[in-house]
């Protein structure tokens, strides 16, 4: 599937998925309010019932005017037009309420015009289980009329969320599956991003072993030839050639092991004292044989007194060997290596510095990545696998070590990896 197609998928998908996301959110909000303008139609009704008998049983009469007012989430104000009597007004609250199913906590305060005060009046409990009065100080006091009472129902919230569970349920339910199918392609594009990455790996993998066996299949059947006994120098060439491209293949293979034990589940450590700078010094040598004729030269600030860390020291050492190997790849004509150690309050720096080509800020977070390369355009000069810095990365993980990269292209690259001082004595 071109990368053209996968675009497509990724954007029709996500606006199918915010679609049905957006959709199922206005649904839930439109069937709360319908259910919330249902329950106060009730309440309404039996309120206006319960202000007709409290009328009716006062001998009074009431204008055709609006007899209940709602002016605060769950609390309405009922217009009687005669004075109220508490035992009265309850008797009748509650045989509306029993008349219209209305099965809701409630409280009431009865408004005295003479005093201008919400006298409190009673908690009616229906449901033990659901009690949530607050103080009576929330009952207001209205302007509309003036023989009237409030009645305050604390869980309307609460019984919105009982009566709408089913349709919150599969609203859930609705979104948790779209959540999924839209992670569930996320990690399909990831699957596919790493199928890419594992046969580039493969094909850089066959390569990079073809090339050594070939030329030392090249050799071997010139050393096969007789006539080469009369020329000892290209005996001695060839055999070089054939020690070096060794060389080279087992440096490969050892990298791909690197990997496979890398993805071993069981993978650990074998941590034992060692001394960071003695085994820099041992690493960092094994590279100076070559320096001259590469052109490039490593210098030493060790300047850190406390240096014995517990740690794997296989893997320590191939960490500090593939960081030393990055630099003299990546590079241009001459190459200064630096590398440094210093105690800073509780931890020990380990800084390798290089004057080679640099990273881009684009790549820099990406290095580390597994079979990640910083693309070169045209250039193939510097062949690998992406696995050195994952590597690397790796081990930093496992030693629970942190370690960060500063680059400029052109100027060159430094990894800053930070020991906790208090890992020495484990």
């Amino acid at each position: 599937m071109s990368n053209r197609n996968i675009r497509i998928i990724i954007i029709l998908g996500t606006i199918a998925i915010a679609s049905v996301l957006v959709l199922q959110i206005y649904l839930l909000r439109k069937t709360w309010r319908l259910e919330e303008d249902k329950l106060n139609q009730r309440i309404h009704s039996a309120l206006k019932s319960t202000s007709e008998r409290v009328i009716t049983f006062n001998n009074s009469s009431l204008s055709p005017q609006e007899k209940v007012k709602q002016i605060a989430p769950g609390y309405f104000v009922v217009n009687t037009n005669s004075d109220i009597d508490k035992s009265v007004l309850e008797y009748f609250l509650k045989l509306s309420f029993d008349e219209f199913n209305i099965k809701l906590n409630f409280e009431y305060s009865i408004y005295n015009c003479y005093y201008d005060t919400m006298e409190y009046g009673n908690q009616i409990v229906y449901n033990p289980d659901e009690i949530e009065f607050e103080a009576p100080g929330h009952f207001m006091k209205s302007k509309d009329f003036v023989y009237y009472f409030g009645i305050y129902f604390p869980g309307i919230q609460s019984y919105l969320w009982k009566e709408l569970s089913v349709v919150i349920i599969f609203s859930a339910a609705v979104i948790l599956i779209t959540i999924f199918f839209g992670y569930s392609i996320i990690i399909i594009l990831k699957q596919k991003r790493l199928s890419e990455l594992q046969r580039e790996f493969i094909n850089t993998m066959t390569h990079e072993f073809k090339t050594p066996i070939s030329t030392i299949n090249i050799a071997a059947d010139v050393l096969s030839n007789k006539d080469i006994l009369k020329t000892p120098e290209r005996i001695i060439t060839y055999t070089n050639l054939i020690k070096q491209e060794n060389t080279r293949l087992n440096s490969q293979v050892e990298r791909v092991l690197q990997l496979a034990r890398l993805e071993k589940k069981n993978f650990g450590l074998k941590k034992e004292l060692i001394n960071l700078n003695d085994l820099i010094k041992n690493v960092c040598q094994s590279f100076e044989m070559n320096a001259e004729s590469q052109n490039f030269e490593i210098n030493y600030n060790l300047n850190a007194t406390q240096t014995d860390i517990m740690a794997d020291k296989l893997h320590v050492t191939n960490m500090l060997f593939n960081l030393i190997d990055n630099a003299i790849k990546y590079r241009k004509e001459e190459l200064l290596i630096i590398v440094s150690t210093f105690n800073n309050n509780n931890s020990i720096i380990l800084q390798i510095e290089d004057t080679g080509i640099g990273i881009s800020k684009e790549f820099i977070q990406k290095v580390f990545n597994l079979f990640y390369r910083v693309p070169t355009g045209n250039l193939h000069n510097v062949k690998g696998f992406g696995l050195g810095l994952y590597y690397v990365k790796t081990i930093c993980r496992k030693h629970r070590w942190d370690i960060q990269l500063e680059s400029v292209i052109g100027v060159g690259s430094k990894f800053v990896i930070t020991i906790p001082q208090k890992q020495s004595s484990l």
